[in-house]
C-alpha cells in the first residue's frame, strides 16, 4: 500500500531532524512532488547516474541519500550539466529524492555513533562543543475560532519543534480591545468605536532560520488587518547536535593493531596513516566522511588518533607537527558501510508505523577510486 511522501519524512525526524543539519547543508526534500504516493524506496549513499538507472530498473518511487544531488546553487536545470541532467532523469521518470547528511551525521543513532559502536568505543562524548541554534519564542493574538488552522500553519512550518517533539504550542484565552481609526478596514468592528473580543494567544518556540518565514506566514493567514505579536530572545539551548565523537577502548592496542582492525571493520582496500607519535591507542576521536577541521578538537581532547577521510597533505603535516596521530580511512569507506544500517533503521521505522512499503539499497560501486 502506498504511503504519502510526508510520512516518509516524519520518519526521518524522528531519528535524523533536519535541524541538526549544519547550516551550510542543504538536506531534507530536493527533488519532485512533497505529496508522492510512495512504494518502493531505494537507499545509497549518493546520486549517480548509475544509481538512478537502477532506481529506473527497479522502479522506485523514492531516493533517499546521504550526499546531497543539489549541494550548491544552481542558476540553471539542462541536460548539458551533469547535476543538471541527473536533476532532469529523476523528474521524468518521477523519482523523488530525499537527502539525509550531516543531520544523519548528528544522529544518536547516526553515521558516528554507528562507527563508534563497530569499534567498541565506551565513554563516548561529543568531540567539541557542536553549536548551539538560536531560538525565539514567539506570541501573538487571534480570535478562538481562528487557533486550530494556525496551530496546523505552525506545525508544517516546523514551529513548536522540542526535541523528539513538535507542534508544541500554548495558548491562552483572553479578550482583545481595539478601536479602529479613520482609514481602517477592520476585520470585526466598526470605525471610532472602542470593540472587545474574545481571543487565545498562542505562543510557541521558532528557530531562528525560519524566524522571518514564520512571521510573513502569521501576518498573511491572520484574519486583522494589523495583527499584533511578539518576539522574545530565548537564552535555551533546545539541542546542541555535533557531529564528532570521543570515547575510549576496553584496552590500549598498538597504532598498527587499531588501524588493521578499523581496516577490516570498514572492508577498506586501502588505509593511509599518519604518525605522529609512539603511543598505544586508547582514547580515540572520530567523525565519518570529510572532517579534518576537528583535528585541533581531537588534539585538545587529548586523542591518541582521530579518525577520518579525505586528508590533504598539509593538513597531514600539520596533524604530525601536533604530535595526534590520524587515520584517513576514506570519505568513501567511513560511509558506505552504513548503508546497511541505515537501510535496517527505516525498515524498522516503517514496520513500527505500520507502512507496507519496499525498501531496498542500491547495489551499484560508487566509488570514485580504484585501487591498483
Amino acid at each position: 500500500m502506498k504511503i504519502n511522501s510526508r510520512k516518509v519524512i516524519k520518519v526521518l525526524e524522528t531519528f535524523a531532524p533536519q535541524k541538526y543539519a549544519q547550516s551550510w547543508d542543504n538536506v531534507g526534500f530536493q527533488i519532485g512532488s512533497i505529496d508522492s504516493k510512495i512504494d518502493k524506496v531505494m537507499v545509497a549513499l549518493e546520486v549517480t547516474p548509475e544509481v538512478i538507472d537502477e532506481a529506473i530498473d527497479e522502479s522506485v518511487d523514492l531516493l533517499i541519500v546521504h550526499h546531497p544531488l543539489i549541494f550548491k546553487p544552481i542558476k540553471s536545470v539542462v541536460n548539458c550539466d551533469p547535476i543538471g541532467n541527473m536533476i532532469l532523469d529523476l523528474v521524468n521518470n518521477r523519482i523523488n529524492l530525499i537527502v539525509a547528511h550531516t543531520n544523519l551525521d548528528s544522529s544518536d543513532i547516526g553515521l558516528n555513533h554507528y562507527l563508534a559502536k563497530k569499534i567498541n568505543l565506551g565513554r563516548i562524548n561529543n568531540l567539541s562543543d557542536g553549536y548551539v541554534k538560536k531560538y525565539y519564542k514567539i506570541a501573538f493574538y487571534i480570535p478562538d475560532e481562528y487557533r486550530n488552522k494556525m496551530i496546523n500553519i505552525l506545525d508544517e512550518l516546523g514551529v513548536g519543534a522540542l526535541g523528539n517533539y513538535r507542534g508544541c504550542t500554548y495558548t491562552v484565552e483572553g479578550k482583545g480591545t481595539f478601536k479602529p481609526l479613520e482609514g481602517a478596514n477592520p476585520f470585526i468592528g466598526s470605525v471610532d468605536t472602542l470593540e472587545e473580543v474574545d481571543e487565545v494567544k498562542i505562543e510557541a518556540v521558532v528557530e531562528e532560520s525560519i524566524l522571518n518565514k514564520v512571521i510573513e506566514k502569521i501576518i498573511k493567514n491572520h484574519p486583522y488587518e494589523t495583527p499584533a505579536y511578539d518576539v522574545i530572545a530565548m537564552e535555551n539551548q533546545f539541542d546542541n547536535p555535533n557531529m564528532g565523537l570521543v570515547g575510549y577502548l576496553d584496552s590500549s592496542v598498538t597504532l598498527k593493531d587499531f588501524t588493521m582492525n578499523l581496516k577490516e571493520t570498514l572492508s577498506s582496500k586501502s588505509i593511509r596513516v599518519v604518525k605522529a607519535n609512539d603511543r598505544k591507542i586508547n582514547k580515540v576521536a572520530l567523525c565519518t566522511g570529510a572532517s579534518s577541521d576537528f583535528i585541533d578538537n581531537a588534539f585538545e581532547v587529548g586523542a591518541d588518533v582521530y579518525i577520518t577521510g579525505d586528508l590533504k597533505y598539509h593538513e597531514a603535516q600539520y596533524a604530525k607537527l601536533k604530535g595526534i596521530n590520524i587515520i584517513d580511512a576514506g570519505h568513501f569507506e567511513t560511509e558506505q558501510f552504513f548503508v546497511d544500517e541505515f537501510l535496517n533503521i527505516l525498515r524498522r521505522k516503517f514496520e513500527k508505523q505500520s507502512y507496507d512499503i519496499v525498501i531496498i539499497k542500491s547495489q551499484v560501486n560508487i566509488n570514485p577510486f580504484m585501487y591498483l
